[in-house]
């Protein structure tokens, strides 16, 4: 690598890493590759920072030729604030902060404005829908008898709902198809398999079937490319065009990698591929100046269950002598939800021993008196579990309880992490009966949202705005978000509805899954958590299937039926 001097950047190295613990000043100052081992409140984005700031301080590489990528574009934000604390605003500024997507679109984008005859146009959300709406349609009308789709017919809603999960279904497929090789993408001969873990209806399979090949033609006529074949469409161009790494802002001296246990395939192709493009176009293929790789993550907070370990596996093959090491002290919660976790961790093949920093899980006696009529030790705030008589007691109760807690603390964070949007959507209902007003984060990813054409516009992370004005100057909006979404995320008290057997875990092929969400759940809480489930329900009606009882079985009618507490919750101590 380069010289170890300083570059006068920003502020003295020394007072970037005075504030780090043993375990993570060894991850911010590693002179080799590494895989970082991270927890919930580990403090992985002040290390990813600090390594950053100590990077470009001891002359190691300069602020462009560093890469930071992660998943989200709220994280990327938070990124980007920290660098500029660090490092100052001139410098933090020519440090490339990015999403996957947006990474790929940036260099896709670079190649057409070089004069690449080939060109491409980004097809945006809404003309995709359009498309998806035209090509179902299409379908259901030349084969009105073998595709007999829930949703198909009623209720324009439920048309609307039926074309997002076909679009949903396509995407999750697709990134599927990156761990086959290229002679095994087809989605026919796939199909089957691909579903038995999306437990949809066989209908579904056939007009998937029917429409994909059409869709992929429609984009393909038209030099049109969809989000996911951002990705892919950038490693064929870095592999097409290698010399593109020469030019500012596209080669890699140094690269940080965010929720590693999350990266797909093609993704981590595409990272790969640029690092090996850059260490062979900078140096000649001199093994000792190829750019180095960080990578930090979690497998028990690994929400895509089919990736499995394949980040880390390919991570170790690529890079043969990276080494090891973890953050083993946490800063956001006490020992109540640690012991909770630790329990769950256990139970997800991992034995990493994280201690908490914060001896107590109240220091100010904040939420005490929440349980005054309870032999409550101090500083030792429960698990609070309750069994509701029904879904609709359920969120009368979270919402009840919402209330209480901010009697205590009006300005106290709160957020109600459902495994699905339905359940979301339910709660949403009962809030605003009580006039409480929250507001819906979604998205797990910074997928492009909109583009204009031809590609040249990176689009911006869902937002959270409140659907009701906060009920005083003093409140703050409670957010509602499935735990797939709130990966990253941050709360002073959490609500974890829902946990009856059939709702979360959904069923007995989704339990690994579902127990590493669970885990991601109550580890967004600083302070307090709630769990509950109802003592009846009606078996979800969406497009989506919860279990595999047959058509036509009782789950099928919306009757409500006797519910068993989540097996998740008798693993907790």
């Amino acid at each position: 690598m380069t010289s170890n001097s300083g570059t006068g950047y920003g502020r003295d190295s020394s007072r970037l890493l005075d504030t780090l613990n043993p375990g993570q000043l060894r991850a911010a100052t590693t002179e080799s590759s590494a895989l970082v081992w991270a927890g919930p409140g580990t403090g992985k984005t002040q290390v990813t920072a600090s390594r950053a700031g100590w990077l470009i301080e001891t002359g190691r590489c300069k602020p462009h030729e560093l890469l930071v990528v992660t998943f989200t574009n709220r994280a990327v934000k938070e990124f980007r604030d920290r660098l500029e604390t660090l490092l100052g605003t001139s410098a933090a500024a020519q440090v490339r902060v990015s999403t996957f997507h947006s990474l790929a679109l940036s260099l896709v984008e670079i190649q057409q404005q070089l004069g690449e005859r080939e060109r491409f146009r980004l097809l945006n959300s809404e003309t995709r829908f359009k498309l998806l709406e035209e090509l179902i349609r299409d379908a259901l009308k030349r084969q009105p008898q073998s595709l007999k789709v829930k949703g198909a017919e009623g209720e324009p809603a439920n048309f609307k709902r039926l074309v997002e999960q076909v679009g949903h279904l396509i995407s999750s497929l697709k990134t599927r198809q990156e761990e086959e090789s290229p002679n095994e993408l087809s989605i026919s001969n796939k199909v089957e398999m691909y579903f038995e873990d999306y437990l949809v209806d066989e209908p579904v399979h056939k007009l998937i079937q029917q429409v994909w090949p059409r869709y992929r033609q429609h984009l393909t006529a038209r030099g049109l490319l969809d989000v996911d074949d951002l990705i892919p469409q950038a490693t064929i161009t870095l592999k097409k065009w290698p010399a593109l790494v020469r030019l500012p802002g596209v080669g890699v001296q140094q690269v940080l990698l965010d929720e590693t246990q999350d990266t797909s395939p093609g993704q981590l192709e595409l990272l790969l591929t640029l690092m090996h493009t850059s260490g062979e176009q900078h140096s000649g293929s001199q093994k000792q100046n190829q750019p180095e790789l960080i990578a930090v993550g979690d497998s028990r907070q690994q929400i895509f269950s089919y990736l499995h370990s394949g980040p880390y596996q390919r991570l170790a093959k690529f890079l043969p002598q990276t080494a090891s090491m973890s953050l083993d002290i946490q800063y956001r919660f006490g020992p109540t939800i640690n012991r909770a976790a630790s329990a769950l961790s256990w139970r997800l093949g991992s034995d990493l021993a994280v201690r908490p920093a914060r001896l107590e899980d109240d220091p100010d006696q904040e939420f005490s008196a929440l349980f005054a009529g309870e032999k409550v030790p101090r500083g030792q705030l429960p698990l609070t579990i309750y069994e509701a008589e029904d879904e609709e007691e359920e969120a009368g109760f979270v919402a009840q309880e919402i209330l209480r807690v901010r009697e205590h603390r009006p300005k106290v964070q709160i957020a109600v992490l459902v495994r699905t949007r339905a359940q979301g959507e339910q709660v949403g209902r009962f809030l605003t009966k009580s006039s409480i007003s929250h507001c819906v984060l979604t998205g797990i990813d910074s997928k492009i949202v909109e583009a204009n054409s031809p590609v040249n516009n990176p689009g911006l992370a869902p937002g959270c705005k409140p659907d009701l004005r906060p009920e005083g100057p003093d409140t703050t909006p409670v957010t509602i978000s499935t735990i797939h979404a709130s990966k990253g995320a941050e709360f002073e008290v959490v609500f974890v509805p829902g946990l009856a057997q059939g709702l979360f875990p959904v069923g007995q092929n989704r339990l690994l899954e579902d127990l590493r969400l669970f885990f991601v759940a109550i580890t967004r809480s600083r302070y307090l958590v709630y769990l509950s489930y109802p003592g009846h329900f009606k078996r979800p009606r969406s497009l989506n299937r919860y279990d595999t009882k047959p058509a036509g079985a009782e789950n099928e009618t919306g009757r409500s039926e006797k519910a068993a507490p989540s097996i998740f919750l008798s693993i907790l101590p």
